[in-house]
């Protein structure tokens, strides 16, 4: 009747630890899963340093809260190298985590190009880049967890031709763990506790 009895407050570390402490009721990929999100999750705080005292994986068994550390090799088929054709080039990309999980392209118009006779398609999808600097970034936002080993399609299309562009999540990690030196082991074990949680996340795919 809109009038408010009880409030509830539920997380998904709540869910994921009543999936560990009823297995019986559970497949083990469900178990398995639960805990590679609360490796994930803990591997977010400590990388943003948030609520560190208060980590996701704080009640799992020391054993469970092991996460082995990636290198390149084992990310190498994801390696990507920029394209370029007369209109411009594609010349990186990012992964966003802290929010939605986006992936980013970073386009850069060749001298002379005129940006309003480009198309754009992030996904299939046509798009308006965002320009930052001299480049112009395309943007394919809430990737599914199952989908981070997914490669995307970004293009440019000048009337001409089309240049192409595809990467994945996972080669953003692999640039990163090719580049290890330059970053912190807190993202590095980001990266690693990111590859479990997309591999025990494969068996809810549709």
């Amino acid at each position: 009747n809109g009038n408010s009895t009880h409030e509830y407050s539920y997380t998904v570390r709540d869910y994921a630890e009543y999936i560990l402490r009823n297995p019986k009721y559970y497949y083990e990929e469900d178990v398995m899963f639960a805990k590679a999100i609360l490796n994930y999750g803990a591997c977010a705080q400590e990388y943003w340093n948030t609520e560190k005292e208060d980590l996701a994986n704080k009640n799992l068994n020391e054993s469970d809260r092991v996460i082995n550390t990636l290198t390149a090799s084992d990310l190498e088929s994801y390696e990507v190298s920029k394209v370029t054709n007369k209109s411009g080039s594609f010349e990186g990309y990012s992964l966003v985590l802290k929010s939605e999980t986006t992936l980013k392209a970073y386009y850069k118009p060749a001298e002379g190009t005129e940006i309003s006779n480009l198309t754009f398609k992030a996904n299939g999808q046509t798009v308006t880049p965002v320009k930052s600097g001299e480049y112009y970034i395309l943007s394919v936002e809430n990737i599914k967890a199952w989908d981070l080993d997914t490669n995307y399609k970004f293009e440019v299309y000048d009337g001409d031709e089309t240049l192409e562009f595809s990467f994945s999540a996972m080669s953003y990690c692999y640039s990163v763990l090719k580049n290890s030196e330059s970053y912190t082991d807190s993202l590095i074990q980001l990266i690693s506790a990111l590859r479990i949680y997309q591999q025990r996340s494969e068996v809810y795919q549709p």
